[in-house]
């Protein structure tokens, strides 16, 4: 499939762009952006790809320099 120039691509680009923004600006990201320093202390950059909102936890999967997909599951309130 070819997204090259779409609507789509441009969609996708604009909610990876506003995820990379929101993960290093928010004080609220900051334990998830300081856990993906640790386990990536050459990170260039990364993006949010999904958030899982539980009742106690939020589960959400990263995209790191392009080549690594993690998950990382923290406690709301810990």
């Amino acid at each position: 499939m070819k997204l090259r120039g779409t609507m789509t691509e441009q969609a996708f680009r604009e909610e990876l762009s506003t995820s990379r923004t929101i993960l290093f600006n928010d004080i609220s990201m900051r334990r998830f952006l300081n856990i993906i320093r640790e386990a990536f202390p050459a990170m260039k950059t990364a993006y949010i790809l999904y958030w899982t909102p539980e009742q106690g936890e939020d589960i959400i999967t990263f995209l790191v320099d392009i080549h690594s997909v993690i998950k990382i599951e923290l406690d709301r309130y810990d």
